[in-house]
């Protein structure tokens, strides 16, 4: 029996083996009949070439491995590829890398085991076609996910494939430094070892591809929960919260009153807006119910104030830790910034304001009644102005 060509076999099985799991790993550009037939011809051409190069010219199988296999497959799979970035790279020094393992198994075994009749080859070529089947078989499922995997762009890659062409490197340099491994079968279990972690490696950098897009794909959900929390918390003419979330500060704040701290209800209404919507529109009107928006929140700002849209032009602002003397400099500060507003009609505010007595049952909503009594007092003061 031709040992020769059993062990062109053997490497055939590996090549062979390598070009299909990329064949099931790459994202193709296009996914169209033409660019997989280019990729299934290319890699027919591949096999022949390497089959003819080892068997008929006798060059060494690293060699040809090299010219035949590792060159003209980047460069056709490059081609082919949606990714021609740190993916790409990351994916075949992978493939390649577990090919190159194999390879090794399989030269490793029939070294120690080999004699002149092949059998050992023939035993080793056996194995090694049911080990390609048997990886074949369980990576299928984790096929498609990787490609998956591949769409996030973000996820590391560029660390994870130089991290992958310096093991791709070690893993060769081992092999072939001082003389081929393959003639100091004694540094077998080291190099096995040595395969291992690099195995393990690939997978901690699959597993935080893994994570980047779990963290992604939640990024994408909160931004979803951001836009529903908008449409259903925020007004969408001022910006400011709306009556759905002041109701929900309100019940927030009946809980926490229990603390001792000081709450303040202030509640604001336009002067004549209905005046300024007949006389001049309701575009006109908007600006200046923004305008408003704006001053009241350029005053009432910081961590302890909350601004509210309720009604068509009433606002409320929820102050905690505010005292009455703090209360009269905001309004003062408002009354200033008012009086320097560029807005097309004049804004005038009524208000009024009341502290939460936690003595009372729904204590904030008592404050909120008293306040906007104070408020429609105010305004009447200013229609008789």
């Amino acid at each position: 029996m031709d040992i020769t060509l059993l062990l062109v076999f053997i490497d055939i099985c590996v090549v062979f083996f390598d070009l299909l799991i990329f064949t099931r790993m790459i994202s193709l550009k296009q996914d169209s009949f033409s660019q997989k037939f280019i990729m299934y011809l290319g890699c027919t051409v591949i096999l022949a070439g390497y089959f003819v190069t080892t068997y008929l010219y006798q060059v060494p199988s690293s060699i040809a491995s090299m010219l035949c296999m590792t060159v003209p497959s980047m460069l056709l799979f490059w081609y082919l590829s949606a990714y021609k970035d740190a993916r790409f790279f990351l994916t075949f020094c992978f493939v390649d890398t577990i090919s190159m393992i194999l390879a090794f198994l399989a030269r490793y075994v029939g070294v120690l085991f080999g004699g002149q009749n092949g059998t050992a080859e023939v035993v080793v070529l056996a194995g090694l076609l049911l080990l390609c089947a048997a990886i074949f078989k369980l990576g299928s499922p984790y096929f498609g996910r990787y490609r998956e995997l591949l769409v996030y762009a973000d996820a590391g890659w560029g660390a994870m494939a130089i991290s992958a062409a310096i093991i791709y490197i070690a893993l060769i340099f081992f092999a072939a430094y001082p003389k081929p491994l393959i003639t100091r079968v004694e540094y077998g279990p080291q190099y096995l070892l040595f395969c291992i972690v690099v195995i393990s490696c690939y997978g901690v950098f699959i597993t935080s591809a893994r994570k980047t897009r779990q963290l992604f794909q939640q990024s994408k959900l909160l931004e979803v929960a951001d836009k529903w929390y908008e449409k259903a918390y925020v007004d969408a003419l001022t910006g400011c919260k709306n009556r759905m979330a002041y109701m929900e500060k309100q019940s927030e704040l009946e809980r926490m009153r229990t603390r001792g701290m000081m709450i303040a209800v202030v509640v604001f209404d336009l002067d004549h807006f209905k005046n300024i919507n007949d006389l001049f529109g309701h575009n006109i009107g908007d600006v200046v119910l923004k305008k408003a928006a704006e001053l009241l929140h350029e005053t009432f700002c910081g961590k302890r104030f909350f601004l509210y849209r309720i009604g068509g032009d009433e606002f409320v602002a929820l102050c905690e830790g505010a005292d009455e003397e703090l209360l009269k400099a905001k309004l003062q500060e408002l009354e200033e910034r008012r009086k320097k507003s560029d807005s097309p009609a004049e804004i005038m505010f009524s208000c009024g304001y009341s502290f939460v007595n936690a003595e009372e049952n729904n204590a904030v909503e008592q404050a909120f009644v008293r306040a906007d009594q104070i408020m429609y007092e105010n305004k009447r003061e200013n229609q008789n102005r």
